[in-house]
């Protein structure tokens, strides 16, 4: 299974959110539904970064 690493932005105030998922655009969704505490006060979120790490990167 691939695992990524992607940056969201904020339409609400510009801020950036960085994380670590196997399903990047289920991940944004979920932010965007308010199912992460810590970005629930600034949704609309844009996922303006992916990339898929390599078997050795991960954590």
């Amino acid at each position: 299974m691939a695992h990524y690493v992607y940056i969201l932005k904020s339409d609400f105030d510009g801020s950036f959110y960085k994380g670590y998922t196997t399903q990047p655009l289920i991940r944004l969704q979920q932010h965007n539904n308010k199912e992460s505490e810590y970005t629930s006060t600034k949704v609309q979120w844009s996922l303006i970064y992916v990339e898929e790490l390599l078997q050795n990167e991960r954590p």
